[in-house]
């Protein structure tokens, strides 16, 4: 975890380097196509809200999302209490 805090600083830092000593390396947003990346290659995004059947299984989602981070935090904090 030590490190880990460090990546997002250390990236900057990259960014900011690249960007001083090349910075045609780099394009703006504008400059990349609006296709380079498609979540949905076999289907379209939607035009409207969800309807119910999409909006229960997102709702369900979350939730298994939400209790696998609880169930993981919880187990977590009692391996920080065993005495080594």
């Amino acid at each position: 975890m030590n490190i880990q805090i460090l990546i997002p600083q250390a990236l900057c830092a990259l960014h900011n380097f690249i960007h001083r000593y090349d910075p045609d390396y780099l394009q703006t947003f504008e400059e990349v196509s609006e296709n380079w990346y498609n979540p949905f290659p076999d289907g379209d995004l939607a035009t409207g809200p969800a309807d119910c059947d999409e909006a229960e299984q997102a709702n369900a989602k979350h939730d298994e999302i939400a209790q696998q981070m609880w169930n993981d935090y919880v187990a977590l904090m009692a391996a920080r209490e065993r005495p080594a």
